[in-house]
């Protein structure tokens, strides 16, 4: 799967999420196909849980519909990648994951 049409459509979805306070950190893509994000930002009250699987959703959606061996997204944890060293990241949680391959 090519990297740079991820995060291509990526950069074309990110603005959405910019508009409401989030980002989205593009992590890696699995041999499995799966596309592994870190979403950031502020919550609202207790909605941390729900934003993050709206956005995990929204953003599986647009993928693949462009790139349809997409097989699922996982929105991954602050603490997974501050553990795994990928990157900085936002709120904290456990990874939820979407797509058909659970």
């Amino acid at each position: 799967m090519n990297v740079n049409a991820v995060k291509h459509i990526l950069d074309r979805i990110r603005p959405s999420f910019q508009e409401d306070g989030h980002d989205l950190v593009f992590l890696d893509i699995t041999p499995d196909n799966e596309v592994r994000i870190n979403v950031c930002g502020h919550c609202q009250g207790g909605s941390c849980g729900a934003s993050k699987v709206i956005m995990g959703l929204e953003v599986e959606r647009a993928l693949k519909k462009k790139i349809p061996e997409v097989s699922r997204v996982v929105v991954v944890t602050k603490e997974e990648v501050l553990a795994e060293g990928k990157a900085k990241a936002g709120d904290e949680g456990q990874a939820l994951v979407f797509g058909e391959g659970r």
